[in-house]
């Protein structure tokens, strides 16, 4: 599987863009009886409106869904589609009697933070107000650092968090790089200290956005429960 993974040069962000279009743009034939809507949901950055983002909504046709997961995907925050894990958010559908939205947020360098979890956290009010179901937030790499922002913006905006559940897998989470497994893992396997470095310096350059940015002890005791992959 490693093998196969092509280098992650975040600091060349068009050229592995057309990597991934390339090995995961085809799209494969849904299996009979999946849904898959596509909506643009609008998108408020305080008082002013910001453009809509797409919206994948995936269920199973007939079977009504017990709960709602915010599938987000990875990329570092650099690149990925919403629809490149379509597969595997049916997959989720069918395993949890669930509606999955998988928003197409916008990615960085053309948008910093925290445009993007502006973005995943007004999913996650439309996810709250229009089902009326436990919600559940489901984040792979920088789609679970974004999880992680988008909770930690309702905390500290002190709004209900009305989330039963966070599974983060492999959440690229602190842009300080300097926990001890960015230096034992530094040249990888498939990312590098170099390519996360690069990557979040288009997502969140310079120290200002660093201080800034939500410490996780501080928020602990106010999270829903977290599953982390490591």
């Amino acid at each position: 599987l490693v093998a196969g993974i092509p280098p992650q040069t975040t600091w060349q962000v068009k050229a592995l863009r057309e990597r991934g279009d390339k090995l995961l743009g085809a799209q494969a034939p849904l299996e009979a009886g999946h849904l898959v809507e596509v909506t643009q949901l609008p998108v408020k950055a305080g008082a002013q409106s910001s453009a809509a983002i797409e919206l994948r909504i995936l269920s199973r046709k007939g079977r009504a869904p017990r709960c709602v997961v915010i599938s987000l995907h990875g990329g570092g925050y650099v690149c990925g589609r919403a629809r490149f894990d379509d597969a595997r958010n049916l997959e989720l559908a069918d395993l949890l009697d669930a509606v999955v939205l998988s928003p197409n947020y916008t990615l960085a360098p053309e948008a910093k933070s925290p445009i993007a979890a502006a973005q995943c956290e007004a999913v996650l009010d439309h996810a709250i107000n229009t089902y009326g179901l436990p919600v559940f937030i489901y984040g792979d790499s920088a789609g679970a650092g974004l999880g992680y922002q988008t909770l930690a913006r309702c905390i500290q905006a002190q709004k209900p968090l009305e989330v039963s559940g966070f599974i983060a897998l492999e959440p690229c989470l602190d842009p300080r790089l300097k926990t001890a497994s960015y230096n034992q893992y530094a040249h990888g396997p498939v990312w590098t200290k170099t390519a996360a470095t690069h990557a979040w310096n288009h997502y969140a350059p310079g120290t200002s956005s660093f201080t800034s940015y939500p410490c996780a002890r501080a928020l602990a005791e106010k999270m829903p429960p977290v599953i982390v992959f490591i």
